[in-house]
């Protein structure tokens, strides 16, 4: 007696359909952690960016005292003109520059009302310099 074995290479529709599904409840389980880490990823930023502008404040007037004997802060934090903080072909032109050797070039900043009143993008928090006191602080959306 001849047997003949046939064997099909590929999977039948119930294996598709159990593997289809664990895919499905597995991107619904980790859809939501991967949406915290993109948004805790963009508030890492924002405030790596503000300890460093800070960080220049104070510089800035460390080296007036050194300089001229006087305590001042920059009268503003950069010459960019208003609008999203992108490269420009001039160096002082960047937001921060004042403040921050490179400046900020990234789409991330949006700067307003001479430089006075700043946004993070991503995280719509608010900032508003005081350059007789040399604070920049959160004004709006500060915290998560």
């Amino acid at each position: 007696m001849n047997k003949q074995h046939h064997y099909y290479s590929g999977f039948t529709i119930i294996e598709l359909v159990l593997v289809i599904s664990l895919m499905a409840i597995l991107t619904i389980a980790v859809a939501p952690k991967i949406i915290e880490i993109r948004q805790e990823t963009f508030m890492a930023n924002r405030d790596g960016i503000v300890g460093s502008i800070h960080s220049g404040l104070h510089l800035y007037r460390a080296q007036q005292v050194v300089l001229t004997g006087l305590d001042n802060y920059p009268n503003s934090l950069d010459g960019a003109p208003n609008g999203t903080c992108i490269k420009r072909a001039n160096p002082i032109e960047q937001c921060f520059s004042t403040v921050l050797k490179e400046g900020i070039t990234t789409e991330d900043w949006t700067r307003y009302w001479g430089g006075l009143l700043y946004r993070h993008n991503d995280t719509n928090t608010w900032y508003w310099y005081r350059s007789g006191m040399g604070f920049f602080m959160c004004i709006a959306n500060c915290y998560p």
